[in-house]
Formats: C-alpha cells, structure tokens, sequence
C-alpha cells in the first residue's frame, strides 16, 4: 500500500495526469507479482518502498540538512532489509553528489556530512550483528547457507550466462539450484503482460522528464542485469522475486504510456482501441497473478474444486478462502491505515495553516 501511494505520489509530481496516475498505479499492484509480495512476510514489498522511497527524496533534491540525513538513513536501512540494495546505494549516492552546488567545504559537510552519517546509523547496527553471529562486521549470513553453498560468494551467486538470465526474468526462461528436475521462471512480460506498455513509455518519459527518467531508468537496468545474472533469478518461485522491489520503476514508464493514451483517446475509435488494448493486457495479468498466488508454496488452490456453475457463490467463497487466506486481518489493516491517514491529514492541515513556523525553523 505504501509503494502504491508513494508512486502516484511520485507520477503527479512529474507531469501525470490523475487518470493516468491512478490507472498505472492499479496495474502495478493488481496485475504485477507486487500484489503476491505485498500479502506475505517477504522482505521484497518492504525493500520496493524503500527503494521508491530513496529515489523520490534524492529527485526532490533536499533543501537542508536534515533531508539528507533522513535519505542517508533510508538508504542504510534498504541494506538492513535486503542486502542487494547496496549498490542502490551507490548509485543514488552519486545522483546526489552531482547534484549538489556549489562545490564548497562547506556547503559538502552540510550535505554529504549528514547523509554520510544517516547512512551509518543502520551501517553500524549490520555490522554489530554480524559481528555478534557471524565474527566478523563484513561476514554475512549468506556465508552459512549450508542449503545453498553458491551463496557464499559473490562470483558463484552471480554466475549465470546473462543472456539466458535476461530471457528469464523478463520472458521465459530457467536458473540453477535445485527445482526437481528444472528451475523455471515467468518472465515480467509473460507473467504481466500489461508491463509490455512501458516499452513506449521510456521514450515519453525521456522526453518529459529527463532528471528522474535517468536515475529510475539506470537503477531499474542495473538490477535487471545483475539478477539476470543471478545463479538462482527466479527465486525457487518462478517469478523473478529478486526484482520485485524495483518493478514500481518499471510502472513510471508504463505510466507515461497510459498517459500518453488518456491525452490522445479524443475520438471514439481511437478511444475503443486503446481500451482494449490497455485493459486486455491489464485483465490477462490480473489472471496470470490471480493464479499464480493461488499455486504458489503454502496456498492451496485446486481447480477440481470448482463447480461447474462457474459463477456459483459456492465457487467464489471457495477462490476468495483459498487466494486471500488473511483475510481476517483486513480490519487490523484498516485500522492501521486509517490512523496512518489521520496522522498524515492532521500534519498536512498544520503545515498549511503554520508555514512560516515551519520554515523558520528550518532556517534556523
């Protein structure tokens, strides 16, 4: 839910329409695996919002201090979740170096300083931890996987042939370990096809907006290739789970396209076409995802179960039991996300109606 707000957020700031915001932001979570990761204990849903979330304070460019030290510590913290986010690390690392101006000692520690030290404040607790369990602050738990001996080591983790990894993350394709007999995974585009419609929205968002399209398009690549060369890309789930957290970037440009549609869908036939073509897409993926959750580990789906009266309410308290096994947590989430909301509302009134405080303070 966090990655889903935090991305409309980010498409409204950089020229999308609410129509096409909404409707982009709907795809990616119902029609992508994000929907699968968003509904289990898996680090991905949590690793993909701080990842937008990174990336959207480094665009906005903080104004003072303390923005770099919250961005910093957003940052280390992604790490603290998955380790593989340290080289996003880098790579908005040098977003902000260049961005900063001017090139001043002064003007450096005001910026590099505090974000340096954000960064330490979880860099610190993971090398404790380390030190605690394993021995040593640079030694991580991957060194243990005894069911997993690649993991160990960096060049046997990402050992596999890029071309055929690149196939399977983003078509069809297979990885190593052990599957019995074959690790197979469904590509992005097989597995959601509605994510085809970002492949013309990388020239629309070049052309619209340059500063984000550079960072979001280049984080989004790197990871592509460095899973693809992952030993195990398809995660022993045939998904393509390592490249969950960075999909939302791959929904920026998926964004501009339907956008881009939305503007020009001023005639009838024009307007039929676009929605069949979007919206067929957009159901094939909602079905490809519906499924897949429903056969993945620990669900229970059987499509023997199913009456032949396919409508039958019997049937859809069967699907709803069996795909939505937590269910009965939806109030305790409700309730979460309503005081979320309060908070949010409350604050956003006091910063309206008390701007000058604000910005006397950070002034000071």
């Amino acid at each position: 839910a966090g990655t889903a707000v935090l991305l409309y957020y980010f498409l409204r700031q950089n020229g999308i329409t609410t129509g096409g915001a909404v409707t982009a932001v709907l795809m990616f979570s119902l029609g992508t695996a994000q929907w699968k990761y968003s509904t289990v204990l898996f680090s991905h849903a949590l690793s993909g919002f701080l990842v937008l979330l990174s990336i959207t304070l480094a665009i906005r460019s903080p104004k003072h201090w303390p923005g770099y030290l919250f961005l910093g510590f957003v940052l280390g913290f992604s790490v603290l979740v998955e380790y593989s986010n340290g080289l996003l690390v880098v790579l908005v690392g040098l977003f902000v170096l260049v961005g900063i101006r001017p090139f001043t000692p002064r003007h450096i520690i005001s910026t590099i300083g505090p974000f340096i030290l954000g960064g330490l404040i979880p860099a610190l607790f993971l090398a404790t931890y380390n030190t605690v369990n394993f021995g040593s602050p640079l030694t991580l738990s991957y060194a243990f996987a005894l069911n997993y001996p690649w993991a160990g080591n960096f060049f046997s983790t990402f050992s596999w042939p890029l071309l055929p990894g690149l196939q399977a993350l983003l078509v069809w394709g297979e990885g190593g370990g052990w599957c019995n007999p074959t690790c197979y995974n469904q590509g992005v585009f097989l597995l959601s096809p509605i994510m085809l419609l970002a492949l013309p929205g990388f020239g629309l968002y070049f052309r619209r907006a340059r500063r984000p399209f550079w960072l979001t398009t280049t984080v989004f690549f790197v990871y592509l290739l460095l899973f693809a060369k992952h030993f195990t890309s398809h995660g022993f789930t045939g998904d393509g789970r390592y490249l969950i957290p960075f999909l939302s970037l791959l929904a920026i440009p998926l964004a501009y396209t339907v956008d881009w549609m939305l503007r020009r869908a001023q005639h009838s036939l024009r307007l039929t076409v676009f929605a069949f073509l979007t919206y067929g897409l957009f159901f094939l993926s909602l079905r490809n995802i519906l499924l897949h959750i429903g056969f993945s580990y620990n669900y229970t789906l059987d499509l023997s179960q199913l009456s032949p009266m396919i409508a039958s309410p019997q049937n859809w308290r069967y699907l709803t039991n069996t795909i939505f096994p937590n269910q009965n947590n939806l109030p305790l989430l409700w309730l979460l996300l309503a005081g979320t909301g309060i908070v949010g509302f409350l604050w956003l009134r006091f910063w309206k109606n008390h701007p000058n405080r604000i910005s006397s303070k950070n002034s000071e």
